[in-house]
């Protein structure tokens, strides 16, 4: 739940050895291929602290759109959105 509604979130866990190496970006165009593709979700949402400029440069890579900053466990944080349709137009521009 993010501010009382129920999200299905794509998410991404790095040791930071592996940062700058592409596995987040993979990780997570996986994961929304799966989600859409496969099954049926309609919206995905994904988040990170204000500061994480790293994973929020995944999420734009990755097709989402930021949304809003909210407040979540007291701390700022950025929510971003992909609609299965912006999903599908982005994926046949390839």
């Amino acid at each position: 739940d993010i501010e009382g509604k129920a999200v299905i979130e794509v998410g991404y866990v790095l040791l930071s050895k592996f940062w700058g190496q592409g596995f987040a970006s993979e990780m997570a165009a996986a994961s929304i291929e799966v989600a859409f593709e496969h099954l049926g979700i309609k919206e995905l949402v994904s988040y990170t602290a204000i500061s994480n400029k790293l994973s929020q440069r995944v999420m734009e890579k990755a097709g989402f759109k930021f949304g809003r900053n909210f407040t979540h466990c007291g701390e700022p944080f950025v929510f971003y959105q992909l609609s299965l349709s912006d999903y599908l137009l982005t994926r046949n521009q390839h």
